[in-house]
């Protein structure tokens, strides 16, 4: 009988932490489409309403979801409980929206260069794209490369691909 108890336990968490990263895959989907809106927004020269930042909030958002997704099934095949249950929802349970340490938690290898679009896009989703100022004195928006949106989308691109790869483990 104790036999069976560990075998559904394990099916459920199975369970949760597919549904999970379910969950946190279909919410990055859907920011990333808000993002490349406003960023079609934002390049059609008749619009007269800067979002750049509100768009970087949303690339920010975005990113974070897919992290939390990737770990959760990265968690669940090494047979770790990443989810707590909200209301019926399992949740991953990292509460922070630094992409640098989410990258870091997925072994996700990043150049200088992304880490610092990462951090870029952390402070988007902290206070940029949602407050007029930083929340502390010590914290400053940096914008510093011009090929910052080709850096973004590259890293979007592989953090599906990894995605891709942990479904089929579950497939």
């Amino acid at each position: 009988m104790q036999e069976n108890n560990n075998i559904r336990d394990l099916q459920n968490l199975f369970f949760d932490q597919k549904l999970a990263a379910q969950e946190w895959f279909a919410v990055a989907t859907k920011l990333e489409k808000v993002a490349i809106l406003l960023r079609e927004h934002t390049l059609n020269p008749d619009n007269k309403i800067e979002i750049r930042y509100q768009e970087y909030m949303f690339w920010g958002f975005s990113f974070e979801n897919l992290f939390k997704g990737i770990l959760s099934l990265t968690k669940s095949a090494n047979g770790e409980s990443s989810s707590i249950k909200k209301k019926g929802i399992a949740f991953y349970d990292t509460p922070t929206h630094d992409l640098s340490k989410l990258a870091n938690l997925i072994d996700f290898k990043i150049s200088i260069e992304e880490k610092l679009a990462l951090d870029f896009l952390t402070q988007a989703t902290v206070y940029l794209g949602r407050y007029p100022s930083p929340m502390r004195s010590n914290k400053q928006a940096i914008y510093f490369q011009s090929n910052f949106d080709e850096i973004i989308l590259g890293m979007l691109d592989r953090l599906k691909e990894i995605k891709a790869q942990k479904i089929k483990m579950f497939a």
